[in-house]
């Protein structure tokens, strides 16, 4: 058994290390290297004068002193009383050793005044003694040996390392091309200035950086995926992976926001704060493939619906943001920007906002389902989904979905304008708060009133192009509003019993399967004359004229059908329907507005 002061030591040891690596981090990228051009004192003194280069580089030492103390403290412990513990003790031995070769390495990088290869070493060494007080702690925790395995166990342990070594090379290469600045002379992404191979040196280091990210993400995900199939019972194995992958796609996106927002300091620093994280990652995943053969409680086979792979974690948390409505709510988003752009928006703005706007959505959706989770058990169309069936924790549903809230605000605000940015938060407080919390369950008219939430996307992608809106942005969004009562209508009628048993007021289940008929078709004729307005006021032409009638008439043909047979099979159609209706009357407007 470990002590648990060992324990606590380590992962304090861990978590100064990575602070200590975010804050070089800050020393670099605002210039402050040599904030104290001495070493080991600053400007001669213990304590000089502050001025802000020597203000950061200052901090940065005084962090490292601290980091010292606590790498030499686990050593020295792991020395005296865990030395019969070799996964322990050697790693803890080895963090003390790379210490004594950061310190010198640190003190010749401020004395030649910061050569790039030195900073390179640097970083370098740093995310090595990272590694190996990780591998102290994985072992700390979970002290099950390296055991010999099958055949899938070498093949899994083979292709961990390999990805081991492939992060170091791209953390290495990622620090050169930060070094260089090589990153400056690329001004489009994924490409560098739109070729694989471009003019010049400093370009041609900054690709070379991005195809080395690509092969080892392709060989990465490989590697997960034989994980899951090798080991889908070890859960810390899985998590550790699917943590991995999860800050791979961050470094990606966080990567190309870079280029497309000029390098600042601030997605300089989550680049490597991710990196780092990513790398620690990396390591405890290989650490458990080595110990991936051994069995314990928690390893336990667990119930084939319940089984964890990695795959499933990843669909469950997709499954949360409701994917099949978020694309719906995209394509209203873009297709109100090329509308407002009377063709194509500026590509970087089309991305933010989207990527966004699927966020807020995601989130507002995640939100729904967290609230809901209670309602969703007892409903046969729901039990089965990730909340309600125990994939996902509500704990972790709920730190899922108001991250994704809070990346589409900083998103949206950051690298669009204020006034999407409010409007998708809006959104999300009055789907998630107002609608789902208090209109769901006080009114048969939920969805009339509630409707609102998911009219908002077209408005965002207006003001995300304009920076504001007019009176034909407010009619996409009343296009919109009336079309989602009769669109969840249709789906509630397939649902009257479930909605009954739980006790929310939908149409169907409060006043009746035939007055909903009734509603369906007089806000299916509602929803036709709304969509003929922009034909009216000049904002569009005879093509969505047309288009917008004959779609507009089936919609109408399949509401009087629905009123005539009610029918759960004439309520699926008109359903399934109002989806391509709803996208192609938003591609109609694209077109149309083009030929204008």
């Amino acid at each position: 058994m470990i002590s648990i002061n060992f324990k606590r030591l380590i992962i304090a040891a861990d978590c100064a290390t990575f602070v200590l690596i975010g804050l070089g981090g800050v020393v670099r990228l605002s210039g402050s290297g040599l904030g104290c051009p001495d070493w080991p004192l600053c400007h001669g003194q213990i304590i000089p004068p502050f001025d802000l280069p020597t203000l950061i580089e200052y901090t940065h030492r005084l962090a490292a002193t601290l980091t010292t103390i606590l790498i030499v403290a686990a050593a020295v412990y792991a020395w005296r009383k865990l030395r019969a513990h070799r996964f322990i003790f050697l790693p803890s031995l080895a963090a003390l050793i790379l210490l004594v070769v950061q310190i010198l390495v640190g003190g010749l990088t401020v004395l030649l005044q910061l050569p790039p290869t030195i900073v390179a070493v640097h970083l370098s060494n740093a995310m090595l003694i990272f590694a190996a007080l990780l591998i102290a702690t994985t072992f700390a925790f979970r002290p099950a040996p390296a055991i010999a395995g099958n055949a899938d166990d070498q093949h899994l342990r083979r292709l961990a390392r390999a990805s081991l070594a492939g992060t170091f090379l791209l953390i290495v290469s990622g620090t050169i091309v930060t070094g260089t600045f090589a990153g400056f002379t690329c001004a489009t992404w994924p490409l560098c200035n739109d070729q694989i191979l471009p003019d010049g040196l400093f370009p041609q280091i900054a690709m070379l950086h991005r195809v080395i990210a690509g092969l080892i993400g392709v060989l990465i995900l490989y590697t997960f995926h034989a994980a899951g199939r090798a080991h889908q019972h070890h859960r810390a194995l899985i998590r550790a992976g699917a943590v991995a992958v999860m800050l791979f796609i961050a470094q990606i996106i966080i990567g190309a926001l870079n280029v497309f927002s000029q390098f600042p300091v601030s997605l300089n620093l989550a680049h490597l704060a991710a990196a780092a994280a990513f790398w620690g990652a990396m390591v405890v995943f290989t650490v458990l493939a080595y110990q991936g053969a051994a069995r314990d409680a928690e390893q336990a086979p667990l119930p084939r619906s319940h089984r964890s792979n990695l795959q499933s974690l990843i669909s469950n948390y997709v499954l949360l943001t409701k994917p099949w409505i978020v694309v719906l709510l995209l394509v209203t988003t873009a297709c109100a920007m090329f509308v407002a752009a009377r063709g194509m928006p500026p590509l970087p703005i089309l991305f933010f906002t989207l990527l966004g706007g699927a966020c807020a959505a995601g989130g507002a959706n995640a939100l729904n389902s967290y609230i809901d989770r209670a309602v969703d058990k007892q409903m046969a169309r729901t039990s089965q989904r990730p909340l309600p069936n125990g994939r996902v924790t509500p704990r972790a549903a709920l730190i899922f979905a108001l991250s994704l809230c809070f990346a589409s605000v900083v998103v949206l605000s950051v690298f669009v304008n204020g006034l999407s940015a409010a409007l998708a938060f809006a959104g999300i407080v009055y789907y998630a708060g107002i609608y789902t919390k208090v209109l769901k369950r006080a009114s048969a008219q939920n969805i009339v009133i509630g409707g609102a939430a998911g009219a908002l996307p077209p408005l965002v992608g207006w003001a995300a192009v304009t920076n504001e809106l007019n009176l034909f942005a407010i009619y996409l969004f009343l296009i919109i509003f009336y079309w989602t009562p009769p669109h969840t209508w249709a789906l509630m009628l397939m649902l009257t019993k479930d909605y009954t048993r739980v006790g929310i007021p939908m149409m169907p289940a409060a006043w009746g399967e035939t007055e909903t008929y009734r509603q369906i078709f007089l806000y299916s004729l509602l929803l036709v004359a709304i969509t003929l307005i922009p034909f009216s006021l000049n904002e569009l032409g005879g093509f969505y004229l047309g288009l917008a009638l004959a779609l507009g008439i089936w919609f109408v043909v399949l509401a009087a059908r629905l009123n005539r047979d009610a029918s759960k099979q004439s309520a699926r159609r008109l359903y399934m329907y109002s989806n391509a209706y709803l996208a192609l009357l938003f591609l109609a407007m694209v077109i149309d507005r083009s030929l204008i």
